[in-house]
């Protein structure tokens, strides 16, 4: 464990005044979750802080479309990207000493309430998952889906080893390296369409790739947690405390990207 942290103190050094030019110190829990997701094109000077379940796969598609002018296979998407874009995560993080100060830096976000209820309706429905976490998971609570949703947020607020056991689940702010301050530009969910052609026509990408029909069900709310939102946030015992955990635990998302609670 002590070589473990060792590795993670200096990828944090290098991450930090060397590539991306900031004091800001990280957990070390913290910076093994969320510094993966941090992509880097060389090319077109950017940095994409990835946000999990906030259109991660959409993006990624959308980015590679507009810079290749060609599509990728679902089953193909994680390989070819990780060879085409750089990523600050692992051995490339250790190796990582090209300063990013002039990069255009860039992030998606989503509405906290949406983001982690689809992390929850879309990790829990494999049993992968149910069988790792058996103490979240109650099938007894199936008659009330909001009463299990439940059991799942009080674990998150009561051990923050469990916070941070899956990328998911973390808060949106600490995808953003080195800070919020840092981001040129922080798209939203919600306007993804209007968002994503602005950040490509700054990064003057040679082919714009517009969000269409083709790109339903490829990142952007598969879950359909917006529609179901009124039966886990619902005005019973449960939908209410539900809501008040999310807007607790997840205070700095609704501040920071300016969501109401």
């Amino acid at each position: 464990m002590k070589r473990l942290i060792d590795r993670i103190t200096l990828a944090s050094g290098y991450l930090n005044p060397i590539v991306l030019a900031s004091d800001r110190r990280f957990d070390v829990r913290c910076i093994r979750r969320v510094a993966p997701s941090v992509l880097v094109c060389h090319e077109y000077e950017f940095v994409y802080c990835r946000v999990p379940k906030s259109a991660n796969t959409t993006m990624l598609n959308l980015l590679y479309e507009s810079i290749e002018g060609k599509g990728i296979k679902a089953w193909d998407r994680n390989n070819l990207t990780r060879r085409y874009f750089s990523s600050l995560g692992g051995r490339t993080l250790l190796k990582a000493n090209v300063p990013l100060n002039n990069y255009f830096f860039f992030t998606v976000v989503r509405n906290p309430y949406d983001r982690i209820l689809s992390a929850y309706l879309d990790k829990f429905s494999m049993p992968e998952y149910r069988g790792r976490y058996p103490s979240v998971y109650h099938p007894k609570y199936k008659v009330n889906p909001a009463e299990n949703y439940n059991s799942f947020l009080k674990h998150l607020v009561s051990s923050r080893q469990f916070m941070f056991s899956d990328h998911h689940w973390v808060p949106q702010y600490l995808f953003l390296l080195p800070s919020l301050d840092r981001i040129d530009y922080v798209g939203k969910v919600e306007s993804l369409t209007f968002d994503y052609s602005d950040i490509a026509k700054r990064l003057k990408l040679p082919f714009l790739k517009k969000i269409d029909s083709s790109f339903r069900g490829q990142g952007v709310s598969t879950t359909s947690s917006t529609e179901k939102r009124d039966v886990f946030y619902s005005e019973d015992i449960f939908g209410r405390e539900n809501k008040k955990i999310v807007s607790e635990l997840y205070e700095r998302d609704f501040i920071d990207f300016g969501y109401e609670f």
